[in-house]
């Protein structure tokens, strides 16, 4: 017994840092960052605290009395937020991507944050090109939602640090419109365009940097919002060479949006992604300029798409 009562440990004795969407792609990997930190407790918000995906949160932890699993509903049962929100001093928040309610969903959080008086920082995942629209601006829904909802954190008051990712490289692993394994073809419509995707690894290195950080450095991030392009361009082409390569055997390119909107329609799966590959076929994705902010934060270059396809060489063969 007395072995044991040594590794439990107090709120009193950590930083409790609340992750939202923590059993998605960036949250199951900054979980797994964070639990290393011996000066955090790392609270996980989800739906569903007894699902496999929250369940295997605690198996990454050394200690397990440093993970803790909470509900958390802004939407359906905005109580939960208020009982998750206790104790809290940093939050890492990702919404769930729905168009009709993502303002409503950092308002009742961000809500419930200024409400607990212990929220003293945040870290909003948000997306390239996020902005607030004007009347005659077109701008899509992704960068549209999520600028309405950093506009949100700036009107509460909590210091906050903006994380804009590009396209993820997850899309070939995790969107099965796009790639499915075994096949050997891929359905990206970006034409010739340079893209600079970004690994979920390295959103969730940044973040994790960002919430680990002593008061004296984390102060210099306050206000500040990182567009995170990715580590180099790719282009199509230059993808479908690379998954060649890994697998060993060739893996063509597709560029046809009606085939990709055909995969949808077979996979009864939204066709929403079709604007953010007409926006990155466009140019918006590309990697312009030289931004050294994930390289002086996290200590590292970002990686690289060969990187990822090579880590993920199973999904591909």
């Amino acid at each position: 017994m007395a072995s044991e009562e040594k590794v439990e440990h107090s709120v009193d004795d950590h930083e409790v840092v609340l992750i939202t969407s923590s059993t998605g792609d960036t949250g199951r990997e900054l979980v797994q960052l964070l639990v290393s930190s011996r000066y955090l407790t790392v609270r996980c918000g989800t739906r569903n605290i007894k699902s496999d995906a929250a369940l295997l949160l605690k198996d990454y932890c050394v200690d397990p009395h440093r993970l803790e699993l909470v509900e958390f509903d802004p939407l359906r049962k905005p109580e939960t937020v208020t009982e998750a929100m206790k104790g809290v001093s940093k939050m890492y928040l990702l919404p769930p991507f729905d168009p009709a309610n993502m303002v409503k969903w950092h308002e009742v959080v961000i809500a419930a944050a200024v409400a607990s008086k212990t929220v003293r920082y945040i870290v909003k995942h948000s997306v390239i090109g996020a902005r607030i629209p004007e009347k005659d601006e077109s701008i899509s829904a992704i960068p549209k939602f999520h600028g309405l909802g950093e506009e949100v954190i700036r009107n509460s008051g909590i210091p906050y640090t903006f994380i804009r990712p590009n396209i993820f490289m997850q899309h070939l692993t995790k969107y099965p419109v796009v790639y499915s394994k075994g096949q050997n073809s891929f359905y990206l419509p970006t034409g010739d365009a340079q893209v600079g995707f970004v690994d979920c690894r390295d959103i969730a290195a940044l973040a994790f940097a960002l919430l680990d950080m002593k008061d004296e450095d984390e102060y210099d991030h306050y206000g500040k919002a990182y567009d995170l392009y990715g580590a180099v361009n790719v282009t199509a082409s230059q993808i479908a060479g690379i998954l060649s390569r890994v697998s060993g055997r060739e893996i063509k390119h597709n560029d046809s949006e009606e085939d990709l909107l055909a995969n949808c329609k077979k996979l009864n799966i939204p066709d929403g992604i079709k604007n953010v590959y007409r926006e990155a076929k466009a140019g918006h994705f590309e990697v312009k300029g030289d931004d050294n902010a994930f390289l002086d934060i996290v200590g590292r270059y970002q990686n690289t798409f060969a990187k990822f396809v090579s880590d993920h060489a199973d999904h591909f063969k």
